[in-house]
């Protein structure tokens, strides 16, 4: 899998910025470290502005940082966009770029078709790549092909058993398609290999509603420090404990925090609600925020009472997207 790092740069200390960045960014659970791994970046890009793997670094923070709305997308989508086009230029053969291109084309511009020729020029350069096997995994799942996520994830468990990454795309498989049971499970092995991990606590709230286990969700969503995440989970562990003013009170906190850039988690909050004309609202106002999350609009649990509606059907047939059989 690191074969992509090697696409050479002969200046020595641009390679060691850009492994710190690599490293710290892999390991990065607050904005702080991320902004510290994209400072390392940038270092090795002014040590040498032709060394591709380090636009792709670049494009790949901006883009997850825009994920999860540290950068609005006017901010970080047009940077992680010139980065990846600048990568891709510099070394077309670089595996790890036309998987930072698929996350932007899928998460940002609904382009599915774009996305998954990237991911397959991905995996035919890098055959062995954990990364583009969860990628491919993340993909599949939002497609709505079930046998294919978890097997494309259990490959990248396979390929690299101490990647978080990996494991989380399983559990989120198991959690939002199969068993979530065998999703906690997953979930809580990981959590043993990164206890600090902000994302396997998510995940393990969001299982942890499924399978009617509302304190221990509510623990995990208290200690997530996000302001869409933290209100949205508790506000649905509330409403399923029966408990509806404080999960008003947390929905209430939610859409003042979050609605310029989460609209699709509170569409999520309504549906889980029963509450279909807000949550057809929310979802209808995140593809015009063009929210990354709706990617998971096939397959969120939380969406199932709104599935036959035809607001909800014309979103499908807006993002290309083919309604699960």
């Amino acid at each position: 899998p690191m074969q992509s790092l090697v696409t050479s740069t002969t200046n020595p200390a641009a390679y060691t910025a850009y492994l710190k960045g690599f490293q710290l960014w892999s390991n990065t659970n607050t904005d702080e470290e991320a902004m510290t791994a994209l400072a390392a970046i940038d270092e090795s890009i002014a040590l040498d502005g032709n060394y591709a793997p380090a636009h792709a670094m670049r494009a790949l923070i901006y883009t997850g940082m825009t994920q999860i709305a540290y950068y609005t997308l006017s901010e970080g989508v047009p940077i992680a966009q010139k980065s990846i086009d600048r990568a891709i230029e510099l070394d077309p053969n670089l595996a790890a770029a036309y998987m930072v291109r698929a996350n932007i084309r899928g998460a940002f511009a609904y382009d599915f078709a774009g996305a998954k020729n990237d991911l397959d020029k991905a995996l035919s350069l890098n055959p062995n790549d954990s990364r583009v096997y969860r990628e491919l995994s993340q993909f599949s799942s939002d497609m709505g092909d079930y046998d294919l996520a978890i097997s494309q994830a259990k490959k990248a468990v396979e390929l690299d058993p101490l990647n978080i990454a990996a494991r989380v795309q399983e559990s989120r498989v198991y959690t939002f398609m199969g068993d979530a049971q065998k999703g906690l499970e997953t979930a809580n092995l990981a959590l043993t290999l990164n206890p600090e991990s902000l994302s396997l606590r998510m995940y393990r709230a969001i299982i942890n509603i499924r399978l009617g286990k509302y304190e221990d969700a509510l623990n995990d969503a208290k200690l997530i420090n996000d302001e869409a995440f933290n209100p949205q989970l508790q506000s649905m562990a509330y409403h399923k404990m029966g408990n509806i003013e404080a999960s008003d009170e947390k929905l209430n906190e939610l859409i003042s925090e979050a609605s310029d850039d989460s609209a699709y988690q509170i569409a999520e909050a309504y549906g889980i609600r029963g509450e279909i004309e807000n949550c057809l609202e929310w979802l209808e106002t995140s593809y015009k925020q063009l929210d990354p999350g709706l990617r998971g609009i096939m397959v969120s649990p939380f969406l199932d009472l709104v599935r036959d509606e035809p607001r909800y059907q014309s979103l499908l047939v807006k993002m290309k997207l083919k309604p699960m059989e």
